[in-house]
């Protein structure tokens, strides 16, 4: 997320309350939604370009481009950022590319394919009383995604994606060096019906799995093989009885292949006073987390282990309530009284 680029990005929503249910244990302090632009339904090709300068020899230049032919719509982002610091071993260099291609297989049927690539090299200069002149670390990040919408009707629509995403980290650390493999596969299945004007619902699977590999030259080692993987279905039922009240209900189940099961849920409710447009919210929810594979098996061997391949899920539980009200057109006054505890 520290190198994560605004190129191609339309919006960002941000949710500040546990989505663990719905999201899974990634999610289970809040969640943000990168949205990324298309050229889909634009009538004239859009281009961008920018350039920027600063202190430190920091150079930053980006250029997009985004439209559609016909049934056919596209947009590329590409950006480059460098910077020299006043230590000795203490540059930066960011690469970045991202892309979206879709075609409209028919009006009802639309499948794309996104991809991005990131890469950043930086120096790490240690403090100013142990200056290291050789230590640096640096990432790549590959990513692609293809996936297909089908709108069945009015009322029904299903999405169905799969993504691969290599990480890539070599590093150097007191003449040491270390590399992490870690390449991931998912698939996700998310089903929307809208059952009447009053009540939707969204349902889902969500296949996960990870390969990670740690190789270090160190005579310390550190280094280890895993997979992990994962099985979740959920579901979500939001029914709105009256303009005014809204309620909804989220079940998710998880099947790991390294811990135990995990159950996780998610209730809340609003009302809106129509005259004062006054919004009264609440929600309570249960969510879980799993370690990483680092907290499980990263062994010094000379030292001891530093992982723990006991360590158990982490839970949350999330109470909060609030209230909304807008003043003007443009302002809105709102104040939020939540608790989580984590175990």
């Amino acid at each position: 997320w520290g190198s994560l680029t605004l190129d191609n990005v339309d919006r960002i929503e941000m949710v500040r309350s546990s989505v663990g249910a719905l999201y899974g244990g990634d999610a289970i302090g809040g969640g943000g939604n990168v949205i990324t632009e298309s050229g889909r339904g634009l009538e004239q090709p859009e281009y961008k370009a920018m350039f920027e300068v600063g202190s430190f020899n920091s150079f930053r230049e980006s250029a997009s481009v985004r439209g559609s032919d016909g049934k056919i719509d596209y947009a590329f982002a590409g950006s480059q950022f460098n910077a020299d610091y006043p230590r000795d071993n203490n540059n930066f260099r960011r690469t970045s590319f991202r892309t979206s291609f879709g075609y409209e297989v028919s009006e009802d049927v639309y499948a794309d394919v996104k991809t991005s690539y990131y890469q950043t090299d930086g120096g790490s200069p240690s403090s100013l009383a142990f200056p290291s002149v050789n230590d640096h670390l640096k990432r790549e990040v590959t990513r692609v995604s293809p996936g297909v919408e089908w709108n069945a009707s009015e009322r029904f629509t299903t999405r169905a994606y799969y993504t691969f995403e290599n990480q890539w980290q070599p590093s150097e650390d007191f003449g040491s060096v270390n590399r992490l493999s870690v390449r991931s596969h998912m698939f996700d299945l998310q089903n929307d019906l809208e059952f009447n004007d009053q009540l939707d619902g969204t349902a889902g699977l969500l296949f996960q799995h990870q390969d990670i590999e740690r190789t270090t030259t160190s005579p310390f080692g550190g280094a280890f093989v895993a997979g992990l993987g994962s099985l979740s279905g959920y579901g979500q039922l939001e029914w709105e009885p009256r303009d005014y009240l809204r309620l909804f209900s989220t079940l998710r189940y998880d099947r790991y292949s390294d811990f135990q099961d995990a159950l996780s849920w998610n209730r809340g409710v609003s009302a809106t006073v129509p005259k004062t447009k006054t919004t009264i919210f609440g929600s309570v929810s249960s969510a879980v987390s799993t370690p990483t594979a680092q907290d499980l098996y990263f062994d010094f061997p000379a030292f001891g282990s530093f992982g723990n391949r006991n360590l158990k899920s982490e839970s949350a539980s999330t109470f909060e309530v609030g209230v909304r009200q807008p003043l003007m057109q443009k302002l809105e006054l709102g104040v939020t009284w939540f608790r989580h505890e984590f175990q």
